[in-house]
């Protein structure tokens, strides 16, 4: 789904991406080596297909559930560990560098949007959590459900209230009440004075 990021970052700027939204894999890269995410993305929608046709088979009496996960970090995962090199680790400028021209197009050239797209897609632990909860609890009529699996980030292109209606998936926290991890408190998309730096 890293392909809608260069439609725009936040819901101010492109549609809410929903569990209908057609898949629009990775980000090609415009590099010598021509990387990209597309094998990744292939192996997640092939699951997808594959749930929802056994769902169908099974006529709803076994049922599955497809997150579609968000950003997250192992450990204490908190909004200032993230950034669009993945991680909280410095990177050199070399590497910086090497990720933009990867990332490749005038929406992810930018670092603040490229983070921006990253963090708004955040899910917090309690709400990664919660949302297992809910799909290994969950029925569906239907044999197949895909949910959103993020927080409750305002401004986020991510639309997370399919969840609540299909699982009961009722999302928490909120990547801008947090400091971005560069320590500036505006996040692009956000009002400033929802930044506290809050711990979850």
């Amino acid at each position: 789904m890293g392909g809608h990021k260069e439609e725009g970052i936040n819901c101010n700027d492109a549609k809410m991406i929903t569990p209908d939204t057609d898949p629009f894999p990775g980000t090609k890269a415009d590099v010598p080596s021509k990387i990209d995410s597309t094998p990744y993305a292939c192996a997640k929608l092939y699951g997808e297909r594959l749930a929802r046709s056994l769902g169908k088979l099974t006529g709803g009496r076994t049922s599955f559930v497809c997150l579609r996960i968000g950003w997250c970090r192992d450990g204490a995962n908190l909004p200032s560990t993230l950034s669009y090199a993945g991680g909280a680790e410095e990177i050199t400028d070399a590497q910086e560098k090497y990720i933009t021209k990867m990332r490749g197009t005038s929406t992810t050239n930018d670092p603040h949007k490229l983070s921006d797209w990253y963090q708004l897609m955040w899910l917090s632990n309690r709400d990664l959590l919660q949302v297992c909860n809910c799909a290994m609890k969950a029925e569906s009529k239907q044999g197949f459900t895909i949910v959103n699996a993020m927080s409750k980030n305002s401004g986020s292109r991510w639309d997370v209230s399919f969840g609540l209606d299909s699982i009961g998936y009722s999302p928490q926290d909120d990547v801008t009440e947090h400091a971005r991890p560069d320590g500036d408190l505006n996040l692009s998309v956000r009002k400033p004075q929802l930044f506290v730096g809050s711990k979850l």
